[in-house]
């Protein structure tokens, strides 16, 4: 099964200190397709042969096993990549808070200056200032 949000964070890895243009150039794979997959918006992998060729280009010793298991080809059981900054609790959060705006989106409802400001309190509300930390 395709994990966008993994397959996200290895690019991230393969993207090194490059911008989305340079690793774009030189993997022969197109921009917008790259960014839309840096930015959560496709459902749906890359074929094994765009993933060839953004692995051949890859930075930080990210494999072409790496990107064929979070796209879904091969079963990750055995995938032991450490990715930086990722854990479990962080995937989860991360698919829930893209669940959120996708409902959102979806709904067509605009959000007003009201609704904002209420979502803005609760978030304000759920995270303690520098000095509730003892």
């Amino acid at each position: 099964m395709f994990d966008k949000l993994m397959f996200k964070k290895i690019l991230e890895d393969a993207l090194g200190d490059r911008k989305t243009t340079e690793y774009a150039e030189e993997s022969g794979v197109n921009r917008t397709y790259l960014s839309k997959y840096l930015n959560l918006r496709l459902d749906s992998p890359p074929g094994p042969e765009i993933i060839k060729r953004l692995a051949e280009k890859a930075h930080n010793n990210v494999t072409y096993e790496d990107l064929m298991s979070a796209a879904g080809f091969l079963s990750n059981k055995n995938q032991t990549r450490n990715i930086k900054g990722i854990n479990k609790e962080d995937v989860e959060l991360e698919k829930e808070w893209n669940e959120i705006g996708s409902v959102l989106r979806r709904s067509g409802k605009k959000m007003t200056a009201v609704d904002k400001r209420r979502i803005l309190r609760i978030i304000k509300a759920a995270i303690p200032d520098d000095d509730d930390d003892g």
